[in-house]
């Protein structure tokens, strides 16, 4: 019979801003896990938000683990990640939105990998983000945002093609210690909704050894609610994220991966025709009452036009190469 697996202490941390009802959703979940109580803490970082916040992680200091209120002032989620990374002594660091309902043996799950692995080390494990839609979701949200599941029995590493999401995300003390915390640059900040921090730091990790695995049976639940569920909200989402993907690029002189000049003009020029052309399309297929298609096609829109917009933002400002992670 074999020993029983010694899982890593752990600290869960939950960045947030202004969300108290959704908080407290997260937090019955969270901390209704199946681990040992004695091996995970919960931390929320608040950033800067109203003080209902505050008695949301309050209500619950009677659980156990009681959950921990920091307040991290300067504003956005990769400020407010590094915080907790900076002030956590636990063996791993697990990453949770404060939408996200967790099913009961999620950590547990997300945990496994660091334990039964005996090859190479593992410096980050991801899990399934499943989206649900509390209020209902539009017929046309399909078209921009299509379910892709991959059926995965058992955690194995991935390659860069698996887009890992800080939704469910847990990463080693020591990978963050060799290689830094979240690019502030990248993370979303206010109404920005830039979102590369998350593929960056795992580059990162990847480059200095690790592997990085998947978990699809550590699943949580994300929850779209009413205000993302727009064709305001999608075009903005579209736009800002290719932005991310430029200033990733054009200041990533570290990795030796950044974009060659040929391949950033011809992706400029192939942007700045692509976005009024699928502008027209999406006018053309609105004559017909086609609403899907036509924010489908204004999302690929905006996704071009913030390609071309960061481009030359970048191009005029010339911008310091590298990236902050502090």
């Amino acid at each position: 019979m074999s020993p029983p697996l010694q899982l890593p202490r752990v600290t869960v941390v939950i960045a947030t801003f202004n969300r108290p009802a959704l908080l407290a959703q997260t937090l019955e979940t969270v901390l209704a896990q199946d681990y040992p109580a004695d091996l995970f803490q919960v931390w929320v970082v608040d950033n800067n938000s109203p003080p209902a916040t505050r008695a949301v992680v309050e209500s619950f200091r009677d659980r156990t683990p009681a959950p921990r209120w920091i307040l991290e002032t300067t504003q956005g989620v990769s400020h407010a990640r590094n915080r907790a990374i900076r002030e956590a002594t636990t063996e791993i660091i697990a990453f949770a939105d404060d939408d996200i309902l967790a099913e009961k043996d999620w950590l547990r799950k997300l945990m496994l990998p660091f334990v039964q692995n005996t090859g190479k080390p593992i410096g980050a494990v991801g899990g399934t983000v499943l989206p649900v839609y509390p209020d209902g979701c539009p017929p046309w949200w399909r078209y921009t945002h299509p379910l892709k599941l991959t059926e995965q029995p058992a955690p194995l590493p991935v390659g860069e093609e698996r887009k890992l999401m800080g939704a469910s995300l847990a990463i080693t003390a020591a990978a963050l210690k060799q290689v830094g915390g979240f690019r502030v640059d990248l993370g979303r900040t206010g109404t920005r909704l830039l979102d590369a921090e998350e593929p960056e730091l795992l580059e990162r990790i990847r480059r200095a050894g690790y592997e990085i695995w998947f978990a699809s049976d550590a699943v949580v639940q994300h929850q779209m609610v009413r205000s993302r569920l727009t064709w305001q909200w999608a075009c903005r989402n579209a736009y800002d994220s290719a932005r991310t993907r430029v200033i990733w690029r054009l200041r990533d002189q570290e990795s030796g991966r950044a974009w060659p000049l040929y391949y950033l003009i011809s992706r400029l020029i192939l942007n700045a025709v692509a976005a009024p052309f699928w502008l027209l399309c999406g006018a053309l297929v609105a004559v017909v009452g086609q609403r899907g298609l036509t924010v489908h096609f204004l999302v690929r829109a905006c996704r071009s036009w913030g390609f071309v917009r960061q481009m030359i933002v970048m191009a005029v400002s010339r911008p310091k190469r590298g990236g902050r992670t502090t």
